[in-house]
């Protein structure tokens, strides 16, 4: 099963095809909306410690896996296991 790739950053969709590195892959807010139905209940994955994962597919037909952080309140802790646990998604 091929691993789906993880949104890195946000930037035009057009320069996609230059976007790719180490599985990851830029993909524009606008263009992740569409493909996830604006993070749609029926779009869900699952939902891990910090967020909500969404499934979708690109129009090149790129499974893709968007996890939508949630609030993690005051401090430095919640970021720093939200920035762990995207460095072993990525992988």
């Amino acid at each position: 099963k091929k691993k789906p790739a993880l949104l890195k950053e946000t930037c035009n969709v057009q320069s996609n095809q230059q976007a790719f590195n180490g599985g990851n892959i830029v993909v524009s807010i606008e263009v992740l909306k569409e493909v996830i139905d604006n993070f749609s209940e029926a779009n869900i994955s699952e939902k891990g410690g910090f967020g909500i994962f969404y499934k979708g597919v690109l129009y090149d037909g790129t499974q893709i896996a968007v996890k939508r952080m949630e609030c993690v309140g005051e401090g430095t802790k919640g970021m720093t296991e939200f920035q762990a646990e995207i460095v072993v998604l990525s992988k």
